[in-house]
């Protein structure tokens, strides 16, 4: 199966779409496991009042997984087609509970990682004011979406101030960006006498909120393997083109932007602490993975996938116990 993920053929297309199918059927055949989403700065979630169900972060985590694959295929980033990137944000995302209605997390992410894609696009062009204008609209919507988001415009004033020597436009532009959708938001809810509500508070079974200790290893294991993902990504700046070393400095701004995020996010909700992670997992797992020259990857892979497999099955069934 690592073989199939790491490569560019038609079929590894398939892998993380099917997994967002097996999740929705499990939760149509089994008995959901949802867990209370508490205090979560979320405006637009919470002004309309959206009864979802927890099947829908499935599909709002298939369109973020496939767009944090392509942006990590881009920018040279790396020199390999793959859908590692899909599969570490998807397949984590199903063997954690589900939030119910949704977790704002994952529709917000969705314009992140468009905003992130945006900034990275910037590299040696004599005016990027226009791309930074679009990346700080977009990481706008996402904070209108969830307030967590909300460091990513800080992160992007630091690789604009780290990618150029910015003038003033490539300054203001991404804050005048980011400032739009909240005016426009609020703009629509006054049009339409709607209230705006700060917080976005999730129903809860209070018998499924117990963190097991399957659980908590397997996140464990994910946590580790990340940081040493990330240093692999590091070991590579030598030989890194400069585009690549700049995106890859990029890229790990917004990754330390979204792990304060989930370090704030934590004492109020750790589910949503929990959806915030996965972000920078699926892009930092990947390089422990690309280069066929490691005898340990082959265990390190089917470690987690065993391990969120146990996982899944103590938090549904409580079996193992």
């Amino acid at each position: 199966m690592l073989s199939i993920l790491r490569s560019n053929q038609p079929i590894a297309n398939l892998v993380a779409p099917l997994i967002a199918l097996l999740g929705i059927g499990l939760h149509v055949f089994l008995s959901p496991v949802i867990i209370e989403l508490n205090d979560s700065h979320a405006w637009l979630p919470g002004s309309l009042t959206w009864q979802g169900y927890p099947w829908v972060n499935m599909v709002f985590v298939l369109a973020t997984a496939m767009l944090v694959n392509r942006c990590f295929l881009r920018h040279e980033l790396n020199r390999s087609g793959n859908v590692l990137a899909a599969f570490f944000f998807i397949f984590p995302a199903m063997v954690i509970p589900h939030t119910f209605p949704y977790s704002p997390v994952f529709p917000g992410a969705i314009f992140f990682v468009l905003g992130v894609n945006e900034t990275l696009k910037i590299y040696r062009q004599n005016d990027g004011a226009a791309s930074y204008f679009n990346a700080g609209f977009l990481f706008g919507v996402a904070t209108v979406i969830c307030g967590y988001f909300a460091s990513a415009e800080l992160m992007l004033i630091v690789a604009v101030l780290y990618t150029r020597a910015a003038n003033w436009r490539e300054i203001m532009l991404p804050i005048v960006g980011f400032i739009l959708p909240f005016m426009i938001f609020a703009t629509l809810l006054w049009l339409l006498d709607m209230p705006l509500n700060s917080f976005w508070f999730g129903l809860t079974d209070p018998g499924s909120a117990d963190i097991s200790w399957t659980l908590f290893v397997f996140a464990s294991l994910m946590a580790l393997l990340s940081v040493t993902g990330l240093l692999f990504m590091l070991g590579t700046f030598s030989s890194s083109s400069n585009k690549s070393k700049n995106s890859k400095a990029v890229l790990l701004f917004f990754s330390f932007g979204i792990l304060g995020s989930a370090i704030t996010a934590y004492f109020h909700s750790e589910a949503v602490a929990s959806n915030l992670l996965l972000i920078p997992a699926a892009w930092s797992l990947p390089w422990l993975f690309l280069e066929r020259q490691y005898r340990l990857q082959g265990v390190l892979f089917y470690t987690l996938i065993i391990g969120g497999i146990l996982s899944w099955i103590w938090v549904h069934f409580g079996w193992l116990s």
